[in-house]
């Protein structure tokens, strides 16, 4: 019966924090070029705060990309952030900002850069899951199944280097975010 009082307030915080925070967001990340790397097309803000939205080219097949940047990001020009992958980007990176937000921000853990990987566009998200998340063909399915070998290599060898050079790096990440 503690616990629920204390867990009202850190919802509470966490919704006034988001709300004040919100307003600021577009003037945080506007200095992004979207023609920053070849892997991506568009760069369309999205309502979580320090989030970008991209659209990242695995040969003919597109796939929406979410990047958080931490709290004290713009703020700490030297510090390396742990990187959090995640699929299924529409729902997993709500759930993992918002459980992350208040241990982040009150740094009871530590600052991390949220990445959420999306379905292929603009199919529907089961289509791209199932063929995507799936490791061998399975004929007996009515949609295609079996390139998670061709989803990994798009995950290491196209959006795991962006998030390296571009975010992670030191060198990098001041001149091409413009967030600083």
């Amino acid at each position: 019966m503690k616990t629920t009082p204390w867990l009202i307030g850190a919802i509470m915080c966490c919704w006034l924090s988001l709300a004040s925070e919100s307003a600021n967001n577009d003037a945080l990340l506007a200095g992004l070029p979207s023609n920053a790397v070849d892997v991506h097309s568009t760069a369309a803000v999205v309502t979580i705060p320090r989030t970008r939205q991209f659209v990242f080219n695995d040969g003919d097949r597109h796939y929406q990309v979410m990047i958080k940047l931490p709290k004290d990001y713009r703020n700490n020009r030297t510090h390396h952030y742990p990187v959090v992958y995640m699929t299924d980007s529409m729902y997993s990176l709500q759930v993992v900002s918002g459980a992350t937000r208040f241990p982040m921000n009150s740094n009871m853990m530590q600052q991390a850069i949220l990445v959420a990987i999306g379905y292929q566009r603009p199919s529907k998200g089961s289509a791209s899951r199932i063929r995507d998340y799936t490791p061998s063909h399975d004929a007996s399915w009515k949609l295609p199944t079996g390139e998670a070998k061709r989803h990994v290599a798009f995950i290491s060898e196209v959006v795991m280097p962006f998030i390296e050079k571009t975010i992670e790096s030191t060198h990098n990440k001041i001149p091409l975010w413009v967030i600083r």
